[in-house]
């Protein structure tokens, strides 16, 4: 049971660093800006639930099988899926449509941090759970 937690917890990390490296670029560097934000808007939502889903279908088996700490891990990985996408994401949305350019600024650096903690603590997990095997 424990191997369903890597392999979803590795699927998790390696699409979340293949969007980051490949689809956000290619989508602003191929499409207007226009057209690019908007099309990661639209992506973002299920990004984030995706993300979510199979961070807590991962959370799942590590706590069945005991692995406390890979378990609280992966359940706070996933409660960031959550809070990115019910709250910083649609305060995002909120100033970019305002026109609040710094408060939108600030917001998105904050997504992008808390992204980058979740792929840390994703790494993190896929080296702590093969050592419960």
């Amino acid at each position: 049971m424990i191997w369903l937690a890597f392999a979803l917890t590795a699927g998790t990390t390696g699409a979340m660093i293949f969007f980051g490296a490949v689809v956000a670029p290619t989508a602003f560097t191929k499409l207007s800006e226009e057209q690019a934000g908007l099309f990661v808007r639209t992506l973002f939502p299920r990004y984030y639930l995706a993300f979510g889903i199979t961070t807590l279908l991962a959370t799942i088996p590590a706590f069945l099988v005991g692995a406390l700490w890979s378990g609280v891990l992966l359940a706070l990985i996933c409660l960031g899926f959550v809070i990115a996408r019910q709250v910083l994401m649609p305060a995002i949305n909120a100033a970019k449509d305002a026109g609040e350019m710094k408060r939108f600024d600030q917001l998105h650096k904050t997504s992008v941090y808390l992204n980058m903690v979740q792929l840390v603590g994703l790494l993190a997990a896929l080296f702590m759970i093969p050592a419960l095997v």
